[in-house]
Order: structure tokens, then sequence, then C-alpha cells
């Protein structure tokens, strides 16, 4: 189960706004959130549960910051749940087309 939320509009969060749309297009951000849940992964066993032993004895994540939620597409079918946070409304709604579609897109 994943979960998005974000801060009210006018949080100073302009320019990620207006890159949200995009934020995907780039490879930089796609290696970098690859890399992270490597790291994470590395530091973390426990994240190579997957399907019904990660729904039942996975843990349960909180990722601040999220963005247009790379990582927490990554990390989803590891774990039980994880809430994804941002501040910028636009990586929030960025997230919330891809939480719509089978996670097997991803």
């Amino acid at each position: 189960m994943a979960t998005a939320s974000s801060l009210p509009q006018g949080s100073g969060n302009d320019r990620f706004n207006a890159e949200a749309a995009a934020w995907d297009s780039n490879p930089l951000v796609h290696q970098a959130s690859k890399a992270a849940f490597e790291a994470i992964r590395a530091r973390f066993p426990q994240l190579q549960l997957t399907g019904e032993s990660a729904s039942k004895d996975g843990f349960d994540v909180l990722e601040i910051g999220c963005g247009t939620g790379l990582l927490v597409m990554l990390v989803a079918p590891h774990v039980r749940t994880i809430v994804a946070v941002d501040a910028a409304q636009g990586m929030i709604d960025v997230l919330k087309t891809k939480l719509d579609k089978p996670l097997s897109l991803f």
C-alpha cells in the first residue's frame, strides 16, 4: 500500500512544481534513485522480501521528500506499507498518476 501527501500550496516549492512533469525524463534522477535503493537495500537485507513475504514481514516505510516517487516505486514491492510525502504538490501529482497504474509498469 502506498500513500502520497503534500504541504499546502505557496510553501516555496515553485521550482519543483514547475519541474515535476519533466522530472522523470532526467536519466541522472533515475540513476540516483537506483543507487539510493541499492545502498538502502545493502544496509537492510529485509528489503530482499517480495510478494506475500514483504506484505507480512516487511517494513513500514516513510519517505520524506519523495519527489515523483522513483525511489518509492523501487522500495514499494519489498515493504508492507510505504507513505510518501513531499512539499511540492506538482511532485505529488506525478506520483499519484503512477499510483493509479499497476506496479508492474514501473
